[in-house]
């Protein structure tokens, strides 16, 4: 099935602590991305509480370095990591987490976006703890 939909999710070291589908055609704009970072926001506190540090790696798109979201970062008391301009060899979030759902994925059909989801929600449910950290601990040799 071509032009998937896309999905932001946040990595804590045992895996993704909130991630959301993004609707096929819909542009994530600086609004849209801020709001997504208070849902982001809620999860941890869900899930992690206050008193955990974040360190939060984004990509270097326009919605992400707007100026209105570095504000909403930096309110949110969040360590923003720095990111490589781009380099698709360079890229530290397609290391581990999307190299790896790519493999899962080779070879599977899908009618619908239900099907992409489902899928998608097995191979994080697939990860151990260890997965993630190993992505997240060899991001500065990156």
């Amino acid at each position: 099935m071509k032009n998937k939909p896309t999905k932001n999710y946040l990595n804590l070291f045992t895996g993704p602590v909130h991630f959301e589908y993004v609707p096929r055609g819909k542009t994530i704009t600086g609004a849209v991305y801020r709001e997504q970072l208070d849902r982001v926001q809620a999860a941890i506190i869900a899930k992690r509480g206050h008193e955990r540090r974040v360190d939060f790696l984004q990509d270097n798109a326009r919605p992400h370095t707007a100026v209105d979201t570095q504000r909403k970062i930096a309110a949110l008391g969040w360590n923003l990591l720095p990111h490589p301009p781009y380099s698709p060899c360079l890229s530290p979030s397609d290391f581990q987490a999307f190299l790896s759902l790519s493999n899962w994925l080779r070879g599977k059909t899908f009618t619908n976006d239900d099907e992409v989801k489902q899928c998608v929600q097995e191979w994080i449910g697939s990860r151990d703890a260890g997965f993630w950290v190993h992505g997240f601990t060899k991001l500065p040799e990156r």
